[in-house]
């Protein structure tokens, strides 16, 4: 019988640690082209949005719709990763929609107005 080689048992005792990996669970056949295009397309807004600067972010820009909503309840915007536009209020304080809405003034905007 052959012993572990260090680098098998830190392997092992990481596993053991952090559970299993997205690997273990479902394996690379999960991870298809549609998984990685995903992936790329929210790096790459997340690499536009760094680049932008602050007065260029949405939220500077309809800085006016924010505030309104703010002061009739809105404490939180969750953003979605799906494709197109898509709004909804999700309780008294929480408004639901896309990275597309976000990024359009105007839907932005409209969107915020739910809050009035």
């Amino acid at each position: 019988m052959r012993s572990a080689s260090p680098g098998d048992e830190r392997a092992a005792l990481i596993k053991e640690m952090i559970g299993p990996s997205w690997d273990d669970i479902f394996g690379r056949d999960a991870l298809t082209e549609d998984h990685q295009r995903w992936q790329r397309a929210v790096g790459e807004r997340r690499m536009a949005q760094s680049m932008n600067a602050v007065g260029e972010q949405p939220e500077h820009v309809a800085l006016d719709a924010v505030i309104a909503a703010w002061r009739t309840g809105l404490t939180t915007i969750v953003q979605i990763p799906c494709r197109g536009s898509f709004t909804r209020v999700i309780g008294a304080h929480t408004l639901l929609l896309t990275a597309e809405t976000r990024a359009d003034i105007d839907r932005y905007r409209s969107a915020l107005a739910l809050f009035r």
